[in-house]
């Protein structure tokens, strides 16, 4: 880690860089840090990315504050739904063909699904770009 820091470098381009034999240097002690520093400054200075240049991930919706809470209201009944799908033979979705057991535990689905909607919304966090 120390390494990575220096270099402002990713670990997983690091780890790249290196194959099994040098991994194997390295848990024994046979390779120093100063030779791991020189050897990922030449592959720098060789053309080869020591920093992941992918953008960091914006937040989905799904991973705003709260969503567990929402889901916790749906989720037991969309389980119980899929359980009976998989294991009944009567029940065909893509056909909207149910049993009557199959349709009552879809009916309880949506309900629950539209009802964890009218839930409170969770706190929004302002905006730093505002």
């Amino acid at each position: 880690m120390e390494i990575v820091q220096t270099l402002q470098a990713s670990p997983a381009s690091l780890r790249a860089l290196l194959d099994s034999d040098d991994m194997r240097d390295i848990a024994e002690g046979a390779t120093s840090r100063a030779h791991l520093l020189a050897y990922f400054r030449l592959m720098r200075s060789d053309g080869h990315p020591l920093a992941d240049d992918t953008p960091e991930p914006t937040r989905q919706p799904q991973s705003r504050p709260g969503h567990v809470e929402l889901m916790q209201a749906w989720k037991p009944a969309h389980d119980a739904l899929i359980n009976h799908l998989m294991a009944c033979q009567l029940c065909h979705a893509p056909r909207n063909r149910y049993c009557p057991e199959g349709q009552q535990l879809r009916e309880n689905y949506h309900a629950a699904y539209d009802r964890s909607k009218l839930l409170p919304s969770p706190l929004t966090l302002p905006n730093p770009t505002n």
